[in-house]
């Protein structure tokens, strides 16, 4: 993970400005994190005159010193050469060797709890279907209790994924599950939210290129399209209202990890308009939404996924500090680890359920089949 912030360069040992700072996670090579790091930040002068223009002074003046004086450069583009180098090959024995295995837990505490550091559920896990398939991205079907939704991939068919519903329980034991959302397109996240009593959900469809608003039939069942809210690669995407209006939050598929994004609207339906400053933020450990926005004690918070050691890695609670046209300022309040059980690689969806909280989890183990299956793959290929 690098820090990065641009500098006011008037005056700036003496009086310095730190005008934007974000933090953007390394990718596999050196050469490709720096090019993540610029491509990123190129649009940082215009939005730091915009935010000067709306009467936004510089973020702070007290850690740009250190920002400017660095005086091991080589030191630090080394220590970054050997990180990299050994992301790379991780990630490549991941990729070949390892399967990552989502599963769904249920927490016996309501998502306020987890506000508390000392909280550390336990959760009851559904039974998980078969080998080299999973469930992830758990989001509770409104007034129904029992049911949720959730992405559901099976690797040994093709890595894309679909939205089932399952019917569980409290016990984890043989999830009722049935097919919810289909499309030629990967699926995924499918977040949901009432209005006026309806039902509705906004699943991640980023390879179709636009964000679909769905709602339920009468009978809760059958989703289909109400409204297309965005024509952007939207990844997972949470919608609330907040202030007379409704917000959505999500980032895009260039910098999905790392650069939050808001739209505004007075209707659900739209027109949807950009938020001033988008994207609001740059880190890679609290920007991709990670679950159910809520209220507690009059204050709104949000999870996000904090991706800064590995896609999914952990959640970051953020309390949101100011939220308008022109703001937007959030402050971190706990980071969640994975909770306690088999799944302990990495979490990334935290979602309310009334009395009880909806998790997934992850865990990677050796996948020798999978791994036949890729290299077979690749000779054809190369044939």
């Amino acid at each position: 993970m690098f820090e990065v912030a641009l500098v006011s360069t008037a005056d700036a040992v003496s009086d310095p400005r730190v005008l934007r700072k974000g933090t953007i996670g390394s990718e596999e090579t050196l050469e490709r994190t720096l090019n993540d790091i610029y491509d990123a930040v190129s649009g940082w002068p215009f939005l730091a005159l915009r935010l000067i223009q709306q009467g936004q002074g510089p973020i702070e003046t007290d850690r740009a010193p250190a920002l400017l004086r660095a005086n091991k450069p080589a030191a630090g583009i080394l220590s970054g050469m050997l990180r990299s180098e050994l992301r790379r090959a991780t990630n490549l024995m991941k990729r070949w060797f390892l399967f990552e295995t989502w599963n769904i837990g249920i927490c016996d505490v309501p998502i306020e709890a987890f506000l508390d550091p000392a909280v550390d559920p336990d959760p009851v896990w559904l039974k998980p279907p078969r080998k080299y398939s999973y469930y992830a991205d758990p989001f509770p079907v409104p007034d129904r209790d029992g049911e949720l939704l959730c992405e559901f991939l099976d690797a040994t068919t093709d890595y894309k994924g679909r939205i089932v519903r399952i019917g569980w329980d409290g016990s984890g034991n043989d999830p009722k599950v049935s097919d919810a959302i289909d499309r030629a397109y990967h699926l995924s996240y499918p977040y949901q939210f009432t209005d006026g009593g309806q039902t509705f959900c906004l699943p991640e469809a980023y390879q179709s290129g636009r964000l679909d608003l769905l709602t339920a039939d009468a009978e809760g069942g059958a989703l289909h399209e109400v409204a297309t809210l965005l024509e952007v690669p939207a990844v997972d995407p949470v919608i609330l209202r907040h202030a007379d209006r409704w917000w959505l939050f999500c980032t895009l598929i260039e910098h999905q990890n790392s650069d939050l994004h808001i739209w505004y609207a007075t209707s659900l339906t739209g027109p949807w308009t950009p938020h001033a400053n988008n994207p609001v933020k740059t880190d890679v450990a609290s920007a991709r939404p990670g679950g159910t926005p809520f209220v507690s004690g009059g204050r709104l918070y949000r999870p996000a996924q904090d991706c800064s050691m590995t896609y999914g890695g952990a959640l970051s609670l953020m309390e949101i500090i100011q939220l308008d046209e022109k703001h937007f300022s959030e402050r971190l309040v706990r980071r969640i680890v994975p909770p306690k059980g088999p799944y302990r690689d990495g979490t990334h969806t935290l979602s309310a359920c009334g009395a009880r909280t909806l998790i997934d989890a992850k865990r990677y183990h050796f996948a020798g089949t999978l791994f036949l299956r890729k290299v077979v793959a690749r000779v054809r290929g190369i044939r």
